[in-house]
């Protein structure tokens, strides 16, 4: 049974006190308190499945009672499971004859009151029974918080990409999975009607980033305003796991050999980045320079300036982009890259290494 902390301490809490209760009955009031104290822990499934899995030997527990001496105690099984069948059984056999502890309680505690026998007779018998449970609730309680410690500790890990390389972020996304690492992914978790924007933001929660690097995404408004989230962070490089993608990376695409053969624009796809190359850098500069200049000159055409507001932020996140993507391109071009082929082949192991260093 699946079971939240707060559901958890809810039963703990519940638990005590009817324990409680029952322990510290008073003589005539036995069997309400015994009542209240097996309705819940039979009506609690975390409680009950434990009582059950136990309560494997049936007792003739009306013999036992008839043959024990006034001064003698019960036999109670010293094994743990038996001993939690025993009694168990022993208290049901109280609930169902409505008998009260007085008779159970001979032979335990001493003096001429009754309670002092009942008091015994709960702190030797009854205690330890709940001290089972208990120590039930703790065990479940133990691994709940090792669950969390081990959540805590797994790194969130967010893939950022052009569409234009869907197909190549699909099959890492896909491979990440079979290992067990759920990437953060817009096509999977951007649910209907989320804010796009606020799916974006999101980037800087996350531990580490996977950058598909190709001409696409250098070009696209909406992955570079990914990257200036991430560069937000002073210590950004130590997030960034990036793949510079070359041309030849196309054979990934699905159904690469048949638009290869029959696709004369995807054959002609460039994919890759010339990032190393300080022309080739240059190059994006001035295609954002290129953006904002078309913008600016459309935005210039509204008459109402009312009209321009929503334009006027696209234009201050392109004027964004250019004052940040120089300095990303010259991190990305001073970083030694592994190829996609390399990572495949190793099953990113750079890549893992690079998280599990962070942990030491």
């Amino acid at each position: 049974m699946v079971v939240s902390k707060k559901e958890l301490k809810k039963i703990s809490r519940d638990f005590r006190m009817y324990s409680s209760r029952l322990l510290n009955t008073k003589y005539g009031n036995e069997i309400v308190d015994l009542n209240k104290f097996l309705s819940f822990i039979e009506n609690e499934p975390l409680i009950f499945e434990f009582i059950e899995r136990n309560n494997n030997e049936t007792f003739d527990i009306e013999n036992i009672i008839r043959s024990k001496g006034y001064h003698d105690k019960y036999q109670i099984p010293i094994e743990n499971d038996r001993e939690i069948a025993f009694v168990y059984q022993l208290l049901k056999y109280v609930q169902n004859k409505n008998s009260g502890f007085y008779p159970l309680s001979f032979g335990y505690g001493s003096g001429n009151k009754i309670q002092n026998h009942i008091e015994a007779f709960n702190n030797e018998v009854i205690k330890p029974f709940i001290d089972h449970i208990r120590s039930h609730l703790e065990n479940i309680f133990i691994e709940i918080e090792d669950l969390d410690d081990i959540e805590s500790n797994t790194k969130r890990i967010f893939i950022s990409y052009s569409w234009a390389n869907k197909d190549i972020a699909d099959m890492i996304d896909e491979k990440f999975s079979k290992m067990g690492i759920k990437l953060t992914k817009d096509e999977r978790d951007l649910k209907f009607k989320e804010s796009i924007k606020e799916f974006m933001q999101s980037i800087g929660k996350h531990d580490y980033v996977i950058m598909l690097i190709s001409d696409s995404y250098l070009k696209s408004s909406n992955c570079m305003y990914e990257v200036m989230e991430v560069m937000r962070d002073r210590q950004y490089k130590d997030r960034i796991l990036f793949i510079l993608l070359r041309d030849e990376d196309k054979k990934y695409y699905k159904d690469y050999e048949i638009r290869m053969k029959n696709d004369e624009e995807f054959k002609n796809l460039k994919i890759g980045t010339n990032i190393y190359s300080p022309l080739g850098r240059i190059e994006y500069v001035k295609y954002w320079e290129r953006k904002q200049e078309e913008l600016e000159n459309e935005i210039k055409k509204i008459k109402d300036d009312i009209n321009k507001i929503q334009y006027l932020q696209e234009l201050k996140r392109i004027r964004s982009i250019l004052e940040n993507i120089s300095d990303f391109m010259d991190l990305l071009s001073d970083l030694k890259s592994e190829t996609l082929d390399s990572l495949i082949k190793s099953d990113f192991k750079v890549f893992f290494d690079e998280v599990a260093a962070t942990n030491l």
